[in-house]
């Protein structure tokens, strides 16, 4: 699938400009109307020292905290069937947690212990802060909207009205964009949704069963990558070229996306398990693997062993980039060099990992 952007603008509003139309209800909208929210924001602070990891342990009813350092558990905390989890930096560092309870645990990462539990809906999935740090946004995979909360207060300010089985969030909005991307599971659609007023702006179809969503505005054009699990495919949306599809050849099945916008080579790493298909409907799973792709050319490039991968994240914040991939058998989370795939270290975390995040 391709499509171009052509003639028409990729911003919802532009600097300057007359504020376009925008749709008031979930529908599918063609390639064109691809929205960008312009909006200036200021910048995250960086932090001193090495980072800190957060590993959602679903199966574990708990959070396990790495250091980057040292490669090791550091604490571990208790939060009932944890599935998402994101971070916030200074001057407040937090982790905000997602729990099938119906809840969002709050962290606070300078002393890891919990400050806050905050009612959200039914089964809330993905979770993403804005870059302003001032708004988490959660999806609910059983409930028709994605919530809004003020991480100021940790309260719930506002819901976004969505159909249900959403599961994951991307949010841009680092210099010039506002707007957050919402993958539909069983509808298999991304969401677009226009931040500065809360309102969804449209869907765009994308493969079967989207899952992991990963957005970036530090590449040669603002682009988000969706990672369909249900098909051997990634949707590409790309401010500049439009629509595309990423066919995964015999790695399978995406459920994890991590983006590296190093400007000389930037790179996209996949999770999920990997398949060969001999001959129609004949599917046989081998070992699972991490997909290397090309950010620049969008192609695969290099896969990396990794047995049962159910999440994948970089960090460029060390003396070497390392790469983070939990499994599930075993319950481990791997720490690879983004250059040759080669293991530098296993982390034990908690049962079942299904998230991780990292902070500075």
């Amino acid at each position: 699938m391709s499509s171009d952007l052509g003639h028409s603008s990729p911003f919802l509003h532009e600097k300057g400009g007359q504020r376009r139309t925008r749709a008031r209800a979930l529908r599918a909208v063609p390639a064109a109307a691809l929205v960008f929210t312009v909006l200036a924001v200021p910048g995250q602070a960086e932090a001193l020292g090495d980072p800190k990891i957060y590993v959602a342990n679903s199966s574990g009813n708990s959070v396990s905290v790495v250091d980057a350092g040292s490669n090791t558990v550091v604490a571990t905390i208790p939060v009932t069937e944890p599935y998402d989890v994101a971070t916030t930096s200074s001057p407040t560092p937090r982790a905000y947690v997602t729990s099938s309870a119906g809840t969002v645990t709050v962290i606070d990462t300078t002393r890891d212990v919990i400050v806050g539990t905050i009612p959200v809906g039914g089964q809330p999935t993905g979770v993403a802060i804005s870059n302003d740090l001032r708004r988490a946004y959660v999806t609910n995979y059983a409930a028709p909207f994605v919530t809004v909360i003020d991480t100021t207060t940790n309260s719930v300010v506002g819901t976004i009205p969505l159909g249900a089985t959403s599961m994951d969030i991307a949010i841009l909005d680092a210099r010039t964009y506002h707007v957050a991307y919402v993958t539909n599971y069983e509808e298999g659609t991304l969401s677009v949704i226009d931040l500065t007023h809360n309102t969804v702006a449209g869907a765009i179809p994308v493969g079967l069963f989207p899952d992991g969503v990963a957005a970036s505005d530090d590449l040669s054009s603002p682009r988000v990558y969706v990672a369909n699990s249900g098909e051997t495919t990634l949707t590409v949306l790309d401010a500049r070229l439009g629509i595309t599809t990423v066919n995964l050849g015999t790695h399978a099945l995406p459920r994890s996306l991590a983006i590296d916008t190093d400007a000389f080579d930037p790179r996209v790493y996949v999770a999920g398990p990997a398949l060969q298909q001999t001959a129609f409907p004949t599917v046989t799973f081998y070992q699972d693997a991490v997909a290397v792709i090309d950010a620049d050319t969008n192609t695969v490039v290099r896969r990396f062993d990794s047995p049962s991968a159910t999440a994948v994240a970089i960090s460029e914040g060390l003396a070497s980039p390392r790469l983070y991939v939990l499994t599930s058998d075993p319950d481990v989370m791997r720490v690879l060099d983004p250059a040759t795939g080669s293991t530098v270290a296993t982390v034990p975390v908690g049962a079942g990992p299904t998230a991780l995040a990292i902070q500075p």
